[in-house]
């Protein structure tokens, strides 16, 4: 079986991205969709339901990854052709990727788009990196989705030439330089973008919202198999179901929780802005980096306060730990929007529970895991922890829902076909 015909390989080459039609059926597009409104909690069928969806701010994305309907998509064998014709190989793994509903603008969302590259662009020579989005339903030009600048891998060395030798990997300058152009497509379309290219999504000035899977493959570079299946039905889908709630409020709660995590660190100084991207320009141990200003905020010349997983993940020196907030994002929990699985006297009991830290709990002589993947007793005395035993975790909450009131830990492999095992790095290519 060929997906890419002459055609589409000049057509390539020339522009950097190439699409693929009717990469998957019908019903795998319907069940992705019907999967995200599960997720969110919202009807996409009532705008008034688009707004509001708890994420990232300035993002589309929603972070569902592991749900069996994406796994449907990413085995498909048409999919995986069209990347293995690119990258030159069948030994492949694909991502595990996030989902987008951008709605049109209106009111307080107000969604202006961009683009970057998600590589390092200062890399030489350029690697043959890609990257995929699925088209979940019929996108116009206005309404939204990808957008690109045509043939830009081409001319990238080039045009770094005539930047500034301290520019931003990720995020060029001025983005009005460039001629952005979106590209349209039908329900079922798989668009592959060279990595290269400048690329991102627009302003949706459309009445109905985008609506897409993001996927990636790569290179088998290990090709022996883990033999780890990945979940579908996680912890937090657990959780949430104990709670009552949608999905995307258990993981917007926790991860607030993670986010009030903070410490103050030591930089050199704070050299400046980047001029069309919201970050600051830091030097710290001689070194210059870009950090966008949602995850660093100045506290003085020489001190910024930011998470403790981003300090550490900048190579800033820890100067002290921020408490306070610990404890009162943990006792944030999302309120029931439906029948919770838990009864009325233990969400009262939870929050006292909350208030201490996972390794707080004895959970004494029981097996808890999914045998498959976590084939772990515990044994009498031990303390059960998430790696930091001061952050609560979906892991952690659903065990400690487990161990105090019962509830079943009815976490779920996904189903994957020969292939999908390969791609999903279970088996050995």
């Amino acid at each position: 079986m060929t997906v890419l015909s002459t055609r589409d390989w000049d057509f390539w080459e020339e522009n950097g991205y190439v699409v693929v039609p009717n990469a998957v059926p019908q019903d795998n597009l319907d069940a992705v969709i019907e999967a995200m409104q599960v997720f969110c909690g919202r009807d996409f069928s009532k705008p008034e339901e688009w707004y509001g969806i708890p994420r990232n701010p300035g993002s589309s994305l929603i972070n569902m990854m592991r749900h069996q309907t994406l796994w449907e998509n990413r085995q498909c064998p048409r999919i995986h052709q069209a990347f293995a014709e690119i990258l030159g190989t069948e030994a492949l793994i694909v991502s595990q990727d996030r989902v987008a509903m951008n709605p049109p603008n209106h009111g307080d969302w107000q969604y202006d788009g961009f683009i970057h590259w998600d590589m390092d662009s200062t890399q030489r020579p350029i690697p043959l990196q890609v990257q995929g989005v699925l088209y979940l339903a019929d996108t116009d030009a206005n309404q939204g989705g990808f957008q690109c600048v045509p043939g830009f891998h081409r001319k990238l060395e080039e045009w770094s030439k005539t930047q500034p030798p301290d520019r931003h990997p990720k995020w060029p300058e001025d983005m009005a330089a460039f001629d952005v152009q979106p590209i349209p497509g039908e329900a079922g379309d798989l668009l592959i973008w060279h990595s290269a290219l400048l690329h991102g999504n627009g302003a949706n000035c459309s009445s109905r919202p985008r609506l897409s899977q993001f996927m990636l493959m790569m290179p088998a570079r290990d090709r022996t198999g883990s033999g780890v299946l990945p979940l579908a039905r996680t912890h937090e889908e657990v959780v949430a179901e104990a709670l009552g709630t949608p999905q995307v409020m258990v993981e917007r709660w926790l991860a607030e929780h993670r986010g009030s995590d903070l410490v103050h660190a030591r930089i050199e100084e704070i050299l400046g802005e980047h001029p069309s991207y919201p970050a600051w320009k830091i030097r710290s141990n001689g070194d210059l980096f870009f950090a966008k200003k949602s995850l660093v905020k100045p506290v003085d010349e020489t001190t910024v306060e930011l998470t403790r997983a981003d300090a550490e993940s900048f190579g800033l020196p820890i100067l002290r730990h921020l408490e306070e907030g610990l404890i009162e994002s943990i006792l944030r929990i999302p309120q029931p929007q439906h029948e919770p699985k838990l009864s009325s006297d233990q969400l009262a009991r939870l929050p006292d529970l909350l208030r201490q830290t996972p390794a707080a709990f004895d959970l004494g002589d029981s097996t808890i895991w999914n045998e498959h993947h976590w084939q772990h007793t515990i044994s009498g005395g031990a303390a059960f922890g998430c790696g930091d035993d001061r952050i609560w975790n979906e892991r952690d909450v659903a065990c400690l829902m487990h161990v105090e009131f019962g509830l079943e830990l009815d976490v779920r492999d996904a189903v994957l076909t020969p292939l999908g095992r390969k791609l999903a790095g279970v088996d050995s290519w």
